[in-house]
Parts: structure tokens; C-alpha cells; sequence
């Protein structure tokens, strides 16, 4: 299981230097990464303390479901990056967006990432493949900008999980700007996916059903990847 949340972070955190420095160009030391570090660091500790136990159950359910022949998939809408850290990436799994939908829907598995608590296009996914049969888990915030709206997606879907990031922005107040600088949702909610997947891969083998994995390309993915294609298609995960 690979993640972007490490390279990503540090470029906030890079940001949070710079426009620290473009404030004031006497600012010394890391104080402004150090702080978006320890922010990030105390929302991924809230994500293990309070999620961790649902996350073993949803991957359970989730290894059931593909053992039986069902999908899973991954969307996400507003910020599609994060869907995208699940599927075709290397370390990834290769399951996520394979095969046929349609063959058995009520056995199936959505996972829908967001940034935002109700995105339209995102709880729009979350009802309707509910409704087919799908075991839908929604990650995302649980408010924005201390505003609860109606119909989020951690509430539409089967099992969610807030990542604990309620700004529309970011986290740091930096002199001489209006808005804050420096977000954690997308991070977050990545950190939680990426979560979900690993102990999806634990529960598999747990039952005799080891799922296939990608190479990067500077591990000998090109080489890798077109030898493992027909065996994971073949097996389904």
C-alpha cells in the first residue's frame, strides 16, 4: 500500500516557509511547518484512536464481498486525486475500477473520498449504488467552516469516516493574508483510504485470498505490471 501523504505534506509544509517568509523575510527557523506538521500529526492520531475499530469491520465486509465475487470501486468527484491514489498507482492495490460492475451489484463495494461533506456529485454516487446493493463507505469531513449541512456523505453512506478536517481552506493564519494557508482534508481522507485498503489486503490473506499489487516503474513496474494483468484479471483482486 503506497501514499502521497508524505511528498504532500512536505510540500505544505514548504508552503507554509515560504509564505511565512514573504509575511515577514526576518522570519527564522521551521516554526510554520513545525506547526502544520503537528496538526497534521494530531488529526492522523484521532483518525487511529477513533476509527481504527470501524476500519477492521469495513474491511471484513469488504473482504467478504470481493470473496464472493463482488467489485470494488472508487470515486471521487471534487477532488478526484484522491480516487486516484487507489487506482493504477504504485504499491496499489489493482483491484479498484476493474471488472464488471453489473455482474453482481449487491455484492459490490463503493468507496467515496471527498473534501467536502456533501459534495452534490459524490452523495449523488453514494445513493445510487447504495440503492443497487453496494456497501458504500463515505471519507470525508464532517463539517466545513463550522456549517453541518444536510446529507452528508459520511452520513448517506453505510459506514462513514470524518477526517477531521473542517476547513474549506487551510489551517494556518499567516500575517497580511485573508484566507488561511495549507489544507489537511485531502491528506486525511487519503491517509484513511489508504488505511481501509491495508487492512482490506490483511483480512484477504487471512483467508486464503492474497490480492496482487503494482510495481512503480522504478521497481520494474513495466515489467512487473503486464506479466501480473492476466493473473489478476483472472482471479478478480
Amino acid at each position: 500500500v503506497q501514499t502521497c501523504a508524505l511528498p504532500i505534506s512536505l510540500y505544505w509544509m514548504l508552503s507554509a516557509e515560504i509564505a511565512a517568509r514573504l509575511a515577514d523575510p526576518k522570519t527564522q527557523g521551521a516554526g510554520r511547518a513545525a506547526e502544520y506538521l503537528s496538526i497534521l500529526t494530531e488529526r492522523a492520531r484521532r483518525i487511529w484512536m477513533v476509527h481504527m475499530d470501524a476500519i477492521r469491520e469495513t474491511a471484513v465486509e469488504m473482504a467478504r464481498r470481493v470473496r464472493d465475487g463482488g467489485r470494488w470501486f472508487v470515486k471521487s468527484v471534487e477532488h478526484t486525486g484522491l480516487a486516484s491514489e487507489l487506482v493504477r498507482v504504485a504499491s496499489g492495490p489493482w483491484m479498484p475500477n476493474t471488472g464488471d460492475w453489473k455482474a453482481k451489484p449487491t455484492r459490490n463495494i463503493m468507496l467515496v473520498s471527498a473534501i467536502s461533506p456533501a459534495f452534490p456529485d459524490e452523495v449523488k454516487i453514494a445513493r445510487e449504488t447504495q440503492i443497487e446493493g453496494a456497501f458504500v463507505i463515505g471519507v470525508g469531513p464532517s463539517s466545513l467552516d463550522g456549517v453541518v449541512p444536510y446529507g452528508r456523505l459520511i452520513d448517506v453512506a453505510d459506514i462513514g469516516f470524518d477526517n477531521f478536517s473542517p476547513e474549506s481552506g487551510g489551517v494556518l493564519r499567516i500575517a497580511g493574508r485573508k484566507d488561511a494557508v495549507c489544507p489537511t482534508s485531502g491528506i486525511m481522507s487519503n491517509i484513511i483510504q489508504q488505511m481501509i485498503c491495508a487492512q482490506w489486503a490483511d483480512e484477504m490473506c487471512r483467508r486464503g485470498s492474497v490480492p496482487y499489487f503494482l510495481l512503480g516503474n522504478y521497481r520494474k513496474g513495466r515489467i512487473f505490471n503486464p506479466i501480473l494483468a492476466p493473473l489478476a484479471q483472472q482471479q478478480g483482486y
